[in-house]
């Protein structure tokens, strides 16, 4: 914790958040995500009670609601992981925030 804190006042630390403002991203703690996160809960727990409900009575193609909430689901989960190509992540080394769009894909499709 002690480097990090002295890190996070050098000037290359300084010289890496300028460059930051070039490229679009989120921020993780921002208002965007965290209302997202909701939405997603949402979906999640939509999905949660729904496709059991389909898959045992078959309800997706007798109530229309039920398919209805199956699209939209789905297209919001697939939002999501277009979403995440553009949510800023800490560095390995937690000194600063990765906001190059190439190396978050990078990460993402990684995995770390």
């Amino acid at each position: 914790d002690a480097k990090r804190d002295e890190l996070q006042g050098s000037p290359l630390v300084a010289k890496l958040n300028q460059e930051a403002d070039k490229y679009w991203t989120i921020s993780p703690d921002g208002t965007f995500m965290v209302l997202w996160s909701v939405v997603g809960l949402f979906a999640l727990f939509t999905d949660l009670v729904l496709q059991p409900l389909d898959i045992a009575f078959d309800i997706g193609t007798h109530v229309a609601l039920a398919e209805q909430a199956d699209i939209i689901t789905t297209a919001i989960f697939t939002f999501d992981i277009v979403l995440q190509f553009f949510v800023h992540v800490p560095s390995l080394d937690g000194t600063h925030w990765i906001h190059n769009q190439a190396t978050l894909a990078k990460r993402y499709i990684r995995g770390n």
